[in-house]
């Protein structure tokens, strides 16, 4: 786009790619995703701002819906302690649920050498953390790598409590050690989180000195509920207010319901006072919210006001 968003053209293909994160760093761009659903964890570079791609390296070798392999989804691609962190999970819904983990590279080596990537082990979810719900089929996915006001690294993860009690608002945090880039994942806290029963991106401000993020907030008993996208902040990832819907679908009179309407995976980022944000959206005549029939751009202005 040449306009700030109001039009776009073709650029390139990058294939295989399935799910994926773009990202850039020492002047680089680069797109991290999976070769298929569940395949191997691969990433593209581009010296050219993305009109050609480099063949990929596979950070994790790939799986199966059947035996489990890599998830990933666009979640944040954070720089500390010297290296690049991001969060990935292995598993499948198939195969009962998704383990988490975190990926890593060195800030100041070649990113497309897989051996300067480190990969933590995969932490199962377990049912007896503290805060943990009771009942349904509880796990986590699609985590978000971020740093506390403490200065340690945190993976905030999305959790499933569909059918649990309760059955929405909360999301577990795990805690990454930046000194040992392969040592596992630990428990950290259960905490209270709107919109957590969906993908949501979690970004921190210095303006503000707050994080932020883009959630699918829930007003009915559907806690699958997409058709809602609200901005939340946070001065401690632990406790969140909700400040105002961006998009509501719900409320405001549209002929399709929250069947059949979406705003999700959003990844977004800072740009002056605003925030551009790019949904999967489910509008018009989609099969369902889920199965999204567009890509929608998204400018909202003044965020901290």
């Amino acid at each position: 786009s040449h306009d700030d968003g109001n039009s776009w053209s073709y650029l390139s293909t990058i294939h295989p790619c399935f799910w994926g994160k773009l990202f850039v760093h020492n002047g680089r761009l680069y797109k991290m995703g999976t070769s298929t659903e569940y395949g191997a964890l691969m990433l593209f570079e581009s010296l050219d701002w993305g009109q050609s791609w480099s063949e990929p390296i596979v950070i994790i070798p790939g799986g199966s819906r059947e035996q489990g392999g890599p998830h990933q989804a666009p979640v944040p691609v954070v720089n500390h302690a010297g290296r690049l962190w991001t969060a990935v999970e292995h598993g499948s819904w198939s195969t009962g649920g998704h383990d988490a983990g975190v990926v890593s590279v060195g800030v100041d080596t070649d990113l497309m050498d897989p051996d300067n990537w480190a990969v933590t082990p995969f932490l199962p979810y377990d049912p007896q953390w503290p805060g943990a719900i009771r009942g349904g089929k509880p796990g986590v996915l699609e985590g978000n790598v971020v740093v506390g006001p403490d200065g340690l690294l945190y993976n905030v993860l999305r959790y499933h409590t569909r059918d649990g009690h309760p059955d929405y608002g909360r999301a577990v945090i795990l805690r990454v050690d930046a000194d040992n880039p392969r040592a596992p994942l630990q428990f950290h806290k259960i905490v209270d989180f709107p919109g957590s029963m969906s993908k949501f991106t979690i970004h921190f401000d210095p303006q503000t000195q707050l994080y932020y993020a883009l959630v699918n907030r829930v007003t009915t008993d559907n806690v699958s509920q997409r058709n809602i996208l609200t901005l939340t902040s946070s001065p401690d990832l632990e406790h969140w207010t909700i400040r105002r819907d961006v998009l509501n679908y719900e409320d405001n009179g549209y002929p399709e319901d929250m069947t059949k309407v979406g705003f999700q995976y959003v990844d977004w980022f800072f740009e002056g006072s605003n925030i551009l944000a790019l949904s999967r959206t489910a509008l018009n005549g989609a099969y369902n919210f889920h199965n999204a029939n567009h890509i929608t751009f998204h400018v909202f202005r003044n965020y901290s006001r």
